[in-house]
């Protein structure tokens, strides 16, 4: 009795202290429990089996913080779609914070927090197929889509890199984001994957048809020429008036600023536009 009890008997929630059955609570570290009403403001892209009480409530804390911003910004940003209809889930773009959301057609009711993913803890994105076998072993279209991989603390040290990427405080599994699940839909992968192309300057050192620098080398001319027209210009106001009121020289600081962000644009390959549109957002 005292093993079917405490197997299928009602526990409570370490977080809010609601009871819950058996087929409404996740059990965590440390023996405790999650109920399915709390569970549901956690992202779907976490086991909450892997984290104790502590681990939880601070990932709670920050879906909190992503469902603010997603209901600050989402309506009045900008946003690219694909798939332009949801069939099986979508990717929406908004640029101008620096970031997208998954929609999942079987979630948009249940999500009570949503996943505001900062384009900068992208890993890799690459083109997503699964395939089935029929009765005779021919191999049949099943589903696609996209699949992301977010940047993890031990491959980056949980810091910004020379190329702009921060790891992600949660995503720590491949996400699977499925388009469709019939091959007479429209292709959108590629419309997904484009983009992502767009956001981190992949094909920035392409050259014009009729030559020229490509665009990134153009960054890197105009990031060398600003650093360089700045330290003239801080160098020239020091001769004259002291390097203390140099430094304290608003204009100065403000040529010395766009300076940096044309050497981040440069090292990021466009990235840095990006994050600081997402640090902007999450203020």
């Amino acid at each position: 009795m005292g093993f079917f009890s405490n197997l299928f008997g009602k526990k409570s929630c370490c977080i809010c202290g609601a009871e819950c059955g058996v087929t409404k609570r996740t059990g965590i570290k440390n023996k405790e429990y999650v109920c399915s009403d709390c569970g549901t403001k956690c992202s779907e892209h976490i086991r909450l089996s892997e984290y104790d009480k502590d681990g939880i409530v601070e990932h709670m804390a920050l879906m909190e913080k992503q469902e603010a911003i997603y209901q600050k910004y989402f309506e009045s940003t900008k946003k690219k779609i694909y798939p332009t209809t949801l069939e099986e889930e979508q990717i929406i773009f908004m640029d101008d914070i620096g970031m997208f959301t998954i929609r999942d057609r079987n979630n948009t009711k249940r999500k009570v927090n949503h996943d505001m993913f900062r384009y900068d803890t992208v890993e890799s994105y690459d083109y997503y197929c699964k395939n089935d076998k029929d009765q005779n072993g021919n191999e049949v279209f099943k589903e696609d889509g996209i699949v992301i991989k977010f940047c993890q603390p031990n491959n980056i040290g949980g810091q910004s890199t020379a190329t702009g990427r921060r790891s992600h405080p949660y995503a720590k599994r491949e996400v699977v984001v499925t388009f469709r699940k019939r091959d007479k839909q429209e292709n959108y992968a590629d419309n997904a994957l484009q983009h992502f192309d767009f956001i981190f300057g992949v094909h920035r050192d392409r050259t014009s048809l009729f030559g020229g620098p490509s665009a990134q080398k153009k960054a890197e001319i105009k990031a060398g020429a600003n650093m360089l027209g700045a330290l003239a210009s801080v160098a020239k106001a020091a001769a004259k008036d002291g390097l203390e009121s140099a430094v304290n020289n608003a204009d100065l600081q403000a040529k010395i600023q766009g300076a940096m962000d044309a050497a981040d644009d440069a090292n990021t390959r466009g990235l840095s536009k990006y994050t600081q549109a997402a640090d902007a957002a999450e203020i």
